[in-house]
Protein backbone atom coordinates (compact mmCIF):
# COMPACT_ATOMS: atom_id res chain seq x y z
CA UNK A 1 0.00 0.00 0.00
CA UNK A 2 1.20 3.19 -1.28
CA UNK A 3 1.66 6.80 1.37
CA UNK A 4 -1.23 8.10 -0.58
CA UNK A 5 -3.54 5.65 -0.73
CA UNK A 6 -2.63 4.73 3.42
CA UNK A 7 -3.53 8.86 4.07
CA UNK A 8 -6.68 8.60 1.97
CA UNK A 9 -7.90 5.56 3.80
CA UNK A 10 -6.85 7.24 7.00
CA UNK A 11 -8.53 10.29 6.30
CA UNK A 12 -11.94 8.08 5.14
CA UNK A 13 -11.97 6.01 8.67
CA UNK A 14 -11.14 9.73 10.57
CA UNK A 15 -14.62 10.73 8.79
CA UNK A 16 -16.48 7.55 9.22
CA UNK A 17 -15.60 8.12 12.97
CA UNK A 18 -16.55 12.47 13.19
CA UNK A 19 -19.73 11.75 11.58
CA UNK A 20 -20.66 8.69 13.50
CA UNK A 21 -19.41 11.25 16.64
CA UNK A 22 -21.98 14.12 15.50
CA UNK A 23 -24.93 11.44 14.83
CA UNK A 24 -24.00 10.10 18.30
CA UNK A 25 -24.21 13.64 19.86
CA UNK A 26 -27.40 14.58 17.96
CA UNK A 27 -29.07 11.24 19.35
CA UNK A 28 -28.23 11.97 22.61
CA UNK A 29 -29.40 16.18 22.45
CA UNK A 30 -32.70 14.64 21.22
CA UNK A 31 -33.10 12.03 24.17
CA UNK A 32 -32.54 15.00 26.55
CA UNK A 33 -34.99 17.37 24.89
CA UNK A 34 -37.78 14.30 25.08
CA UNK A 35 -37.02 13.52 28.79
CA UNK A 36 -37.40 17.27 29.64
CA UNK A 37 -40.54 17.41 27.52
CA UNK A 38 -42.10 14.13 28.88
CA UNK A 39 -40.29 15.27 32.79
CA UNK A 40 -43.81 16.71 33.77
CA UNK A 41 -45.31 15.71 37.00
CA UNK A 42 -48.13 14.45 37.39
CA UNK A 43 -50.02 13.02 40.16
CA UNK A 44 -50.05 9.97 38.36
CA UNK A 45 -46.15 9.68 38.03
CA UNK A 46 -44.70 10.77 41.50
CA UNK A 47 -43.64 8.14 43.82
CA UNK A 48 -44.35 9.51 47.27
CA UNK A 49 -43.31 10.24 49.78
CA UNK A 50 -39.58 11.30 48.85
CA UNK A 51 -36.66 12.82 51.60
CA UNK A 52 -37.13 15.63 49.12
CA UNK A 53 -39.41 16.66 46.30
CA UNK A 54 -37.49 19.32 44.29
CA UNK A 55 -34.78 19.67 41.88
CA UNK A 56 -31.34 17.82 42.54
CA UNK A 57 -28.87 20.20 42.94
CA UNK A 58 -25.13 19.59 42.30
CA UNK A 59 -24.75 22.58 45.16
CA UNK A 60 -23.91 25.85 44.33
CA UNK A 61 -25.35 29.54 43.11
CA UNK A 62 -28.68 28.99 41.36
CA UNK A 63 -32.09 30.71 41.01
CA UNK A 64 -34.58 28.44 43.08
CA UNK A 65 -38.44 28.51 42.58
CA UNK A 66 -39.72 27.54 45.86
CA UNK A 67 -43.91 25.59 46.26
CA UNK A 68 -44.98 26.64 49.58
CA UNK A 69 -48.65 26.32 50.91
CA UNK A 70 -49.74 28.41 53.98
CA UNK A 71 -49.15 27.10 57.76
CA UNK A 72 -51.12 24.68 59.79
CA UNK A 73 -49.57 22.16 61.50
CA UNK A 74 -52.20 19.39 60.67
CA UNK A 75 -51.15 20.18 56.18
CA UNK A 76 -46.96 20.10 57.58
CA UNK A 77 -47.68 16.73 59.53
CA UNK A 78 -49.23 15.16 56.26
CA UNK A 79 -46.22 16.26 53.40
CA UNK A 80 -44.07 15.37 55.82
CA UNK A 81 -45.03 11.77 56.59
CA UNK A 82 -46.51 11.37 52.96
CA UNK A 83 -44.98 13.57 50.06
CA UNK A 84 -42.05 14.97 50.81
CA UNK A 85 -40.01 14.61 54.11
CA UNK A 86 -37.85 17.83 53.93
CA UNK A 87 -40.70 20.03 53.63
CA UNK A 88 -40.23 23.02 56.43
CA UNK A 89 -42.11 25.74 58.57
CA UNK A 90 -40.74 29.14 57.04
CA UNK A 91 -41.60 31.77 60.79
CA UNK A 92 -40.93 34.76 58.73
CA UNK A 93 -43.74 34.30 56.16
CA UNK A 94 -46.23 31.65 58.05
CA UNK A 95 -45.87 29.29 55.61
CA UNK A 96 -44.60 25.51 54.99
CA UNK A 97 -41.96 25.14 51.75
CA UNK A 98 -42.36 22.21 50.23
CA UNK A 99 -40.18 21.70 47.67
CA UNK A 100 -37.63 23.71 45.39
CA UNK A 101 -36.93 23.94 41.29
CA UNK A 102 -34.25 25.30 39.01
CA UNK A 103 -36.90 25.16 36.31
CA UNK A 104 -40.49 27.38 36.66
CA UNK A 105 -42.45 25.58 34.53
CA UNK A 106 -41.26 22.08 36.79
CA UNK A 107 -42.52 24.11 39.77
CA UNK A 108 -45.79 24.82 38.25
CA UNK A 109 -46.77 21.55 37.49
CA UNK A 110 -45.42 20.59 40.89
CA UNK A 111 -47.95 22.75 42.52
CA UNK A 112 -50.73 21.37 40.08
CA UNK A 113 -49.54 18.19 41.87
CA UNK A 114 -50.12 19.14 45.45
CA UNK A 115 -53.66 20.96 44.07
CA UNK A 116 -54.61 17.44 42.92
CA UNK A 117 -53.31 15.60 46.22
CA UNK A 118 -56.02 18.09 48.18
CA UNK A 119 -53.65 20.31 49.42
CA UNK A 120 -55.41 24.24 49.24
CA UNK A 121 -53.60 27.79 48.30
CA UNK A 122 -50.52 26.00 46.81
CA UNK A 123 -48.62 28.78 45.82
CA UNK A 124 -44.58 29.38 42.73
CA UNK A 125 -42.54 31.64 44.73
CA UNK A 126 -40.49 33.83 42.38
CA UNK A 127 -37.06 33.24 41.64
CA UNK A 128 -34.82 33.44 44.55
CA UNK A 129 -31.04 33.50 43.90
CA UNK A 130 -29.41 31.44 46.60
CA UNK A 131 -26.49 29.34 47.32
CA UNK A 132 -26.98 25.04 48.55
CA UNK A 133 -25.34 22.31 49.31
CA UNK A 134 -25.62 19.17 46.94
CA UNK A 135 -28.78 17.29 47.32
CA UNK A 136 -28.61 13.49 48.95
CA UNK A 137 -29.44 10.74 47.00
CA UNK A 138 -33.43 10.60 46.11
CA UNK A 139 -35.01 7.90 48.80
CA UNK A 140 -38.50 6.96 48.35
CA UNK A 141 -39.36 6.91 52.15
CA UNK A 142 -38.65 9.07 54.61
CA UNK A 143 -36.85 7.12 56.80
Amino acid sequence: MSLRQFIKLMLGIALICVLFLLLTIINEINAIKIKEQNNHFTSDTIKFPMNYCGDYSAGGFNTWYYVYINYNQSDLTNIRNNFCCDAYYNKSNNTIIVASFYNKNRASNFVKVLNNKGFKDVNLGGGQKISVSRSPQRRYSCH
